[in-house]
């Protein structure tokens, strides 16, 4: 994001959200989401920024996650349209982590458990898509291993709702089969 404008990402909010505008930014090398934006609804709908540029089936995407606040942060992927994805939230003050997809508007929960994240901490947050096998892994230990075909291919995401300090930092995804790099930020350049 060196020039201010999010290329290649689009950063979506969600109409119905309280607090909003989002606020976005890169600051010292992360990227930032730093409004209270999000929705009451059970839907846990907010903000997020979508890489705009790629479309995959099987690949790895890893990410850097961290929040001071103690509401929702994740990731979405195999993103199809703001109706269909996959997406993986934790939340602090809730008490979960949860893998859901939307399909056609309506959230349905594929695998959950009752861990919060630490506020302060970074955590290396690595989804693996791989035909209708995913996992989701925390610091490289196993969270949830599903298999879902809902969506065989799709973009990715970083999401927010309801937490004033959600930060994001090196964004890879790579292509399983021939481990290229089809996408990197470390958003060190601006």
């Amino acid at each position: 994001f060196p020039d201010g404008n999010f290329v290649g990402w689009s950063i979506i909010d969600d109409p119905a959200a309280k607090n909003g505008p989002s606020l976005w930014s890169v600051s010292n090398g992360v990227l930032l989401q730093k409004s209270n934006i999000g929705s009451g609804t059970s839907d846990a709908l907010g903000t997020y920024a979508l890489f705009t540029r790629g479309s995959w089936t099987d690949y790895r995407f890893n990410v850097k996650i961290k929040s001071t606040d103690d509401d929702s942060i994740g990731v979405m992927f195999r993103y199809q349209d703001e109706r269909n994805y996959y997406r993986f939230v934790w939340d602090t003050q809730e008490k979960s982590r949860r893998l859901e997809k939307r399909v056609n508007g309506v959230f349905t929960s594929i695998a959950h458990d009752a861990v919060p994240y630490v506020t302060g901490q970074t955590y290396q947050v690595e989804i693996v898509a791989n035909k209708a096998a995913l996992q989701i892994l925390v610091n490289g230990a196993s969270v949830f291993s599903v298999n879902d075909s809902t969506f065989s291919g799709g973009t990715v995401a970083l999401y927010s709702r309801f937490n004033s300090t959600s930060i994001f930092d090196d964004v890879m995804v790579q292509d399983l089969l021939t481990k290229t790099v089809l996408l990197w930020n470390d958003f060190n350049d601006g």
